[in-house]
This record gives structure tokens, C-alpha cells and sequence, in this order.
């Protein structure tokens, strides 16, 4: 399958079973669950990341597709062109990675993790809201 074809087939079956978020931390995460592995392959194969076992007990096994950080940014900028449902949800991820960088991270001086700035904090919040909305069907697409 020549790569155009493949990527249209991705980001298709991505719009329809995909997940686009962004954690508490503000991490950003890709995610396709599936029954399918060798679908999950070809996303591998295609775009990267890494594929697991769904531990969720279900009728079937499940497998999760998933990419984080900078490399789902590059798949977001990827699949972008070609996507219709997630198109706008990759774009906000895309533009919180841009934005992230101007918040203040600073390590704890006691203890394990970080002090994050408090606009930061309020920055993921308002993108996971966002999110949500998008994927509730509350927003309204440009």
C-alpha cells in the first residue's frame, strides 16, 4: 500500500476509534484500542509508538496502540491532513505542545516531583475541557 493510501487509512481509522488527551501532568497521549492487531501493526509500523495488551476483560482481546509526548505530536501533525472527526482535537494538542513551554516548571526543593506554575495548571485544565467537548460533540468546528 503506497504511504498516501496508508496514511489516509490510519487517520480514518483513528477518526473512528482513536483517542486524542492531555493528562493531569500534561502529557500528551495518542491511543487506539482494538480488537484488530494487525491494524495496531500497521499504525506501529506506520507512525511509531507502541503496542500492548488491554488488561479490561472483555468478549474478545483488546490491544492499545498508543504514542506520547513529542512523537504524538509528529503523528498528530501527520494524520492531520487527512483526518475528518479528530482533525480538530489533534490541532488543540498540537496547540497546547506550542504553549506549554511558556508555563514555569520548577523542581520541588523536598520530596519527589515537580511545582508547577498555577497558570499551567489551569492551562490543562481548560485543554482537557476542551477535549471533551470535542469528543462530546459540543464544539463547534471552524
Amino acid at each position: 500500500m503506497e504511504i498516501e493510501t496508508r496514511l489516509g487509512y490510519l487517520a480514518g481509522f483513528f477518526d473512528g476509534e482513536g483517542c486524542v488527551s492531555v493528562g493531569d501532568n500534561g502529557n500528551i497521549t495518542l491511543r487506539v484500542i482494538n480488537t484488530n492487531l494487525e491494524v495496531l501493526e500497521l499504525f506501529k509500523e506506520t507512525l511509531g509508538g507502541s503496542i500492548g495488551n488491554r488488561t479490561q476483560i472483555v468478549n474478545k482481546k483488546q490491544y492499545t496502540w498508543s504514542v506520547y509526548g513529542d512523537t504524538a505530536i509528529k503523528v498528530a501533525f501527520t494524520l492531520i491532513p487527512y483526518s475528518v472527526e479528530k482533525k480538530s482535537q489533534l490541532e488543540e494538542i498540537i496547540n497546547w505542545f506550542n504553549k506549554r513551554s511558556e508555563f514555569v516548571r520548577t523542581k520541588k526543593l523536598e520530596g519527589r516531583g515537580w511545582d508547577a506554575d498555577p497558570n499551567r495548571i489551569i492551562a490543562i485544565k481548560e485543554t482537557q475541557q476542551l477535549l471533551t467537548k470535542m469528543k462530546m460533540g459540543d464544539y463547534a468546528r471552524s
